[in-house]
This record gives structure tokens, sequence and C-alpha cells, in this order.
């Protein structure tokens, strides 16, 4: 199933709807930038399609959890979706970065670090 289909009715909810809308716009991110990323992205890629769709599924049941009155569910999907779940660097096929950190924002690489 589609997960725009899956968490689409739940952007409004007040225990999820936050996440929720992290999962459609990671999955909106995901369609636009698989088609032009290369083998070095597929990785990424793959794990931001894991992250979304265990988010979704997180969203559909944290739903469900919280009208019978437990909020655990729902606060995990929160937590999942503030780490982050689309790509953070998607490469194409040149080796160009598509999308993800520029870089005065990209984590330090071992060979940035001075020892």
């Amino acid at each position: 199933a589609d997960v725009d289909e899956a968490v689409g009715p739940l952007r409004d909810d007040p225990s999820v709807g936050e996440p929720a809308r992290a999962v459609a716009e990671s999955a909106a991110r995901i369609r636009a930038l698989a088609p032009g990323a290369g083998e070095e992205a597929a990785r990424e890629i793959a794990l931001s399609v894991a992250r979304t769709v265990a988010c979704a599924e997180l969203c559909k049941q944290g739903a469900w959890a919280t009208r019978r009155g437990s909020g655990r569910t729902a606060a995990i999907a929160a937590r999942l979706a503030a780490r982050g779940l689309g790509p953070g660097v998607v490469v194409d096929e040149a080796g160009l970065e598509l999308a993800g950190w520029g870089a005065e924002e990209a984590p330090a690489q071992p060979s940035d670090v001075s020892t």
C-alpha cells in the first residue's frame, strides 16, 4: 500500500499528526530523489524507505493505541520522525550531491578531525 494512503488520514490526528506529516514529506522526497540517484545512493535510499515505512506503521498503530488509552506507540513514532526519515545525502551517477547536507552542515569526516 502507498505510504501516503496509509498516513493521509492521520495528518490531522492530534496524537500522530506530526510524525504522519514527516512520513508524507519523506515519501515525497524519496520519490523525487530516487530516480536520479546513482548506485552509490542505493543504501541511503533503502534505509530512508525503511525508516519511512516503519514510522508510517507506528503512526497507524499509535493512533489506534491512543484511542484505547495508550500514547506510547505514538510517542515512539514522534521520536523516530524527529531523528529524520528521509535521505541524508543522495548522489547521482556522476557522484554529484543531489540533496542533503550542504558543505557547512556536513558531519565531520575522519579526515576532517585533527588528532
